[in-house]
């Protein structure tokens, strides 16, 4: 069946022997285009593509096997197979590219590749100037109200706005994070046929708009002024934004290019070295763009001749790309992965200089419902003996919740403890896959643990009522149920971890904490029974 009230049904006329022919019929609750149909009936279907990746599970599982070896799986799986059979393809690609780019003939090109070059230098060390007077240390002394700032969000240039405030964003882990509040020239929603709901555009040049504050990062900063104006009590007024629009017209008036720029060293009182060594750089690259012939020229012959060279860069840089893959291609897909987690596994001692499995090795073998690596550490860690068994439940839903709640969870005291070690284990477990080379987000390892249905499931492994944890957290009631049912599989799981290594206690722990919260409608078959 379709969407939307349709339904499909297929003709069993020659199935059922009594013709040659069944004609299918196509039903549908709204007018539907000819070309949709068609593509719904005969469109090509879509691209099987393998999902395969690699674990530490995964890998320590074929470590335990004698005479296997992981690489020999990989080159071995669907994943290296696709990877493989696109090379031709590839390499059709690169020829005709090759043929494209010698095919386009500069005048002058040494001099035009030089000015080339000089801009992309100058806007990469530009952005990484940016980067760093962005960073909250620096940048948050000098966002007052009034402050005009330059605003480009993306693709989405602001140009100078007003400066309102700033408010830090509560995370549960991973680095501070501050959005300000800035007064923009905005495209009108209603002129422009922007939905209601979307996120304000900057007003095209000449186009109808009104100011609207709106929220950024303080990333999407990319200027701040010298200069600040005042800033009227009440914004909600239409009046109020409109003379605020005014001043800044004004303002754009008296310095057509930009406003007066705060010095990041002079005026911000940035001294770091490398800093001050992008910005020396950066002076000196602009020295020599401005004496290129190139720079600001008028000849219509130079400059089609430039745009010329770009056209050729951009398909330089494809080629290279496709070079790369190409590359890739030839050898073992994940090779390089594997040998970062393998040298993560030594230095974890999870094996040993031959690969050869160890204790904490033989444990993370018994976990794949969560981090592996990361619950071993917190076994031999020793802080599952100094806790209760509800605790431990509590600690545990964090590694299997997924849902984020609109409030702001606030640990209790029996819980800080518990979270600061998991934090903290966390990010030295992180800290070793980054000096191993692996490719680790470390904001993202640390939001995997997710501690919002802590105090819920606490209440439940205490005897509470279904209706009860209901009442304390705004998740729905289905994913809680789902939350429990992958906790008792993660302390099934333990709970044989522990047994490998001879722990008979802290198993007995773990099958307790599945004695507390396997009960009532959270694990019952059926609704209906």
């Amino acid at each position: 069946g379709y969407g939307g009230g349709g339904g499909a049904r297929g003709g069993r006329g020659a199935r059922r022997g009594r013709g040659l022919w069944g004609a299918p019929t196509l039903r549908g609750g709204e007018p539907v285009e000819a070309e949709v149909i068609k593509q719904m009936t005969s469109g090509k279907p879509d691209v099987l593509k393998s999902a395969f990746h690699l674990g530490f599970n995964m890998i320590l599982n074929l470590l335990r096997i004698e005479e296997v070896d992981p690489e020999y799986l990989i080159s071995r799986s669907f994943f290296q197979f696709q990877v493989e059979r696109q090379k031709p393809e590839l390499q059709e690609k690169v020829e005709e590219l090759e043929k494209e780019k010698d095919s386009i003939t500069i005048e002058n090109e040494e001099v035009l590749s030089e000015y080339y070059f000089i801009r992309q230098q100058l806007a990469k060390l530009r952005d990484e100037v940016r980067q760093v007077i962005a960073r909250p240390e620096y940048v948050l002394n000098f966002l007052q109200p009034g402050r005009l700032v330059h605003i480009v969000d993306g693709d989405e240039d602001y140009s100078w706005a007003v400066c309102l405030n700033f408010h830090k964003v509560t995370q549960d882990a991973g680095p501070e994070k501050f959005l300000l509040d800035a007064l923009c020239w905005c495209a009108d929603s209603h002129s422009h046929g922007q939905e209601a709901n979307t996120a304000p555009r900057p007003c095209p040049e000449g186009g109808q708009g009104e100011m609207k504050v709106v929220p950024f990062d303080i990333n999407c900063i990319h200027g701040l002024s010298k200069l600040r104006v005042q800033v009227p009590q009440d914004l909600t007024d239409r009046q109020a934004r409109d003379a605020m629009r005014a001043v800044l017209l004004k303002v754009k008036k008296q310095f057509p290019q930009n406003p007066p720029i705060m010095d990041p060293v002079e005026d911000m009182g940035i001294s770091d070295t490398g800093f001050k060594k992008a910005v020396r750089k950066i002076e000196s690259l602009e020295e020599r763009m401005v004496k290129s012939p190139v720079h600001e020229t008028t000849n219509a012959a130079i400059l089609s001749h430039y745009r010329r060279l770009e056209k050729k860069m951009e398909i330089v840089n494809v080629i290279a790309d496709l070079r790369k893959q190409i590359k890739a291609a030839t050898k073992t897909v994940l090779r390089d992965d594997l040998k970062a987690r393998l040298r993560v596994l030594r230095r974890l001692e999870y094996t040993n200089e031959e690969n050869v499995i160890q204790t904490k090795g033989r444990v993370a073998c018994e976990v794949n419902t969560a981090d592996e690596l990361l619950l071993t550490e917190l076994i031999f860690n020793g802080i599952f003996g100094e806790m209760s068994v509800e605790q431990i439940v509590a600690m545990m839903s964090c590694l299997v919740n997924s849902e984020r709640t609109s409030a702001e969870f606030v640990p209790k005291e029996e819980f800080q403890n518990p979270l600061r070690v998991l934090y903290d284990s966390c990010k030295r477990v992180t800290q070793v896959c980054v000096e191993s080379k692996m490719v680790v987000d470390e904001e993202k390892e640390l939001t995997k643990i997710s501690p919002s249905l802590m105090d819920v499931t606490y209440a439940w492994a205490k005897g509470a009522k279904f209706s009860v944890i209901c009442t304390m957290t705004d998740v729905f009631e289905g994913s809680i149920i789902r939350m429990m049912r992958r906790l008792e599989e993660l302390l099934r799981q333990l709970a044989g971890a522990a047994r490998a290594v001879g722990d008979e206690a802290l198993s007995q722990k773990f099958l307790d904490g599945i004695t507390l919260i396997k009960r009532d409608i959270v694990f019952a078959a059926s609704l209906y029974l």
